[in-house]
Formats: structure tokens, sequence, C-alpha cells
């Protein structure tokens, strides 16, 4: 409740010791199963650059984290500091002007940021950051638009078709469905109603898909028995639920009445009583349970239509299906440092340095807190002003330095890399037949050592 002190977050209502163990859960739960990630990663050169694109994503990373670090500060700074109570009431002042209904407290909560910084910046650096949030809208948007494009199409059409689509005609209808999507996107932010944290209304959205898609990658992947109709099944759930829990949030306070009126005085009439204006729970605990629902749904399915257990090394490419040409990548080895930094054959020195210096950045500071979190515990417990300076070294000294490092690093890498992708596309001779049409009975399924 401090703000600091870790050691009271459970006093706080949504984001407590529960939101960071689901959190951690969820992660794992639809980890590659990502929407925004696949038809990215599927576009790597080879498997090994792909696997270099995750590591070096962790470094990408560093100069949001530091902008993020800074925004946060100041605005917070703003509208708790005494030396900025002027700025702060006027803040509050105009999201009160400008949304004065009860429904619209979460939104004036969550437009607290970008106010106190319209109060905070001069004229030059609002326009800076304005320009540098626009691109990185511009940047993400065009990535979810490619990827779920592609999923609806890829995924969700084709796989009914009969006969192969021209490619003119198949990139045609990739790029409708990318212009459809986002016209539904910008209608659909006009008239959602903010109920929730932003963070928790993206994860139960998010739910929609990756709530069926975690199981099913897990499943498809890792489990001999997984079928298809689980894999639907699961989906389906995904979506009804998730999509139900989105729509009941939306329409809560009109939904209240109407359920207390069905349940009448009691225990269950109090509960809608005394959440009338909110549903009880957030987004995070919706999302999560459905992902246990649809991890039955999967399993339960699964065991129940599975005929005969799928040959995993056809499904991956392993033994008589190896693939001629590719590298192998060495699985059944003793537990090691090169094992645990997912490194393998394929890297090169340069690789190997970045992917053991990044698993022990990953490494390094996790154990550094296990320490501070012992010492604590154990002998003697930090002021705010100990904990204040702790978060100022990780939280904005380390992400400025590392992301002023990063910057020029993959500006320069970048720059590179695109030089060599325009070369290798002069002479890349495409194969029209591979657009994800048609893959089972193809020769990489049926003929070994193709």
């Amino acid at each position: 409740m401090s703000y600091l002190d870790p050691f009271d977050v459970n006093k706080r209502p949504d984001f407590n010791y529960t939101y960071i163990v689901l959190g951690w859960l969820s992660t794992m739960y639809f980890w590659r199963g990502n929407a925004w990630n696949p038809s990215f990663t599927a576009s790597a050169k080879t498997a090994h650059e792909s696997q270099m694109a995750v590591i070096l994503g962790v470094w990408r990373g560093m100069g949001g984290t530091a902008m993020g670090g800074l925004i946060g500060l100041g605005a917070f700074t703003i509208m708790h500091s005494p030396d900025f109570s002027g700025y702060a009431d006027s803040v509050q002042a105009y999201l009160h002007q400008t949304l004065p209904l009860d429904t619209d407290a979460q939104l004036r909560k969550q437009l607290l940021l970008p106010t106190a910084l319209g109060v905070l910046l001069p004229i030059g650096v609002k326009g800076a950051l304005a320009a540098a949030l626009l691109m990185g809208l511009i940047a993400s948007s065009s990535a979810v638009l490619f990827n779920f494009s592609n999923g609806l199409i890829q995924d969700l059409v084709l796989p009914f078709r009969t006969t192969r689509l021209a490619p003119k005609t198949h990139i045609w209808i990739l790029r409708l469905t990318a212009v459809g999507i986002a016209i539904y996107s910008i209608f659909f932010g006009l008239l959602f109603k903010f109920n929730d944290y932003i963070v928790f209304i993206t994860q139960l959205m998010s739910a929609i898909y990756l709530a069926g898609i975690g199981i099913v990658v897990w499943g498809g992947l890792y489990w001999k028995k997984g079928t298809t109709q689980a894999a639907w099944g699961a989906m389906i759930a995904s979506l009804f639920f998730a999509g139900s829990g989105v729509i009941i949030q939306q329409f809560w306070t009109s939904l209240d009445p109407v359920f207390y009126h069905l349940t009448g005085p009691g225990p269950w009439g109090t509960w809608l009583q005394t959440n009338a204006l909110k549903f009880p729970l957030n987004g995070q605990i919706i999302s999560v349970s459905i992902m246990g629902i649809c991890l039955v749904t999967y399993v339960v399915i699964s065991l129940l239509t599975c005929r005969k257990p799928y040959d995993m090394d056809k499904l991956l490419h392993r033994g008589e299906y190896q693939i001629a040409g590719e590298d192998k990548v060495h699985k059944k080895e003793k537990w090691s440092l090169r094992k645990f930094a997912g490194v393998n054959d394929n890297f090169t020195i340069g690789d190997r340095r970045i992917a053991y210096f990044t698993f022990w950045w990953g490494l390094l500071p996790n154990l550094i807190n296990i320490g501070v979190i012992i010492w604590n515990l154990g002998f003697h417990r930090w002021t705010l002003d100990g904990w204040w300076s702790w978060y100022f070294f990780w939280a904005v000294c380390v992400p400025v330095v590392g992301g002023v490092i990063t910057t020029i690093w993959f500006t320069w890498g970048v720059t590179k890399d695109m030089k060599e992708l325009f070369r290798s596309l002069k002479k890349e001779k495409l194969d029209v037949t591979d657009d994800g049409q048609f893959v089972e009975g193809g020769p990489s399924f049926d003929h070994p050592k193709h």
C-alpha cells in the first residue's frame, strides 16, 4: 500500500501476490501461443534465427522499460508530491469536468498518467513524446493486423477449402481481412467502456484466443493423444467463456438489477447489491479460470476421441522423418549451462556470447532479489528510502544505460540485416505452394528423409 515496500503488497485488492502468481502461470500456459507473435516467428530465415530473435527480444525492450519507468515516476510525482499540489488539482478538475459520471471513474484512473504528463512536459518535449508514441502505435498495430489477419485466414478459412487459392487472390484476401479488422477495431474502441484496469481488460480479451491456444500448443506438440476435436473444443470454450466475460463486464450495471430480481433478498442479493457498479472479479482471475476450463476440455475430449496415438517423430521431423540438410539439435544432453541457456551446435561464437549473457542477466537479478528478501525477513527491514534507492537503480538507472547501448546496437544490427534481407530476396526462389494450404499429405509428411 506504500507503493514502495513489497511486504505489504497483499493489502492491495488487485495488484497483490495473487496477481503475480497468476501472471506467471498464465505466461507459462500460453507460451509460444501468443497471437501477436506467430506469423513473425514463422517468418524467420531459419529455426536458429527465430531462436536468436527471442533472445535478442529481451534486450530490445530496454529502451521501453526506461521510458515507462521515467514517465510513470513523472506522472506519479505530479499527482502525489506536495510541491505540485496545484498541478494535481488541475488534473483532477479537468478529468472530473470531462468525465463527470460515476461510471467514468475507472476511465479517469486510466487517464491520470497522460493528463499529468500534459501538465508536466513543456512544449517540444511533449511533441517529441507524442511522435515516439505514434510511431510505436503504428509499428505495433501493423504487427497485430498482420498476425490477426493471417491467423483468421490461415487457421479458420483455408482448412475448410477443397481447392487451392491463387497466390494473388490469397494475398488480396489477407489484405482485405487486415483492413476489416482495423475498421472493426476503430468502432470497437469508440464504443468500449472502461470498467477495469486496462491490464485486466486486455488479459480478458486476450483470453478469447489465448485461453484455448495455450493448451492447443502444449498438447499438440508434446502429447501424442491430443486430437483435432480437442483443439476445436478448447478454442470454442475459450471464445464462449472469455467472450461472455467481456460482455458481462461491459453491461454489468444493467445486468446486476436483473440478476438481483431473479435471486431476490439473501446472500446472493446482498452480494449483487455490494457489487452493483463493478463486476467483483477482475479480468486476470476470470481469464486464468477460463484457461483451466479449456485445459480440462482439451484433455477430456482428447481421451474420448483419440483412436491411435500420433507419431510425434513425424510431426516434429525427427528420426526417419529428419529433413535432409537440416542441422540437428541435440535435445538429450545432460544438465549443463549450455542447455539452460538454450545454446546448441547452430550457435556462432557471437550467438553464444549473447545467449550466455542474456541467461545470466535474467538469472542474477532474481537471485539478488531473493537475497534482498531473505535479508529483510531475517535481519533488517529496509526503510522506504532504502526501497526507493533499490527500485530507482533497477527500474530507471539500469534500463536507461541499457536503452542507450541497445539502441545503438540494434540500429547498427537492423541496418546491416535489412541490407542482407533485400540481397537475399533478389536471389530467393519462391515456392508459391508453400502458403499454409494442404500441408497434411505433402512430401514433408509422407516421404521419410525428403
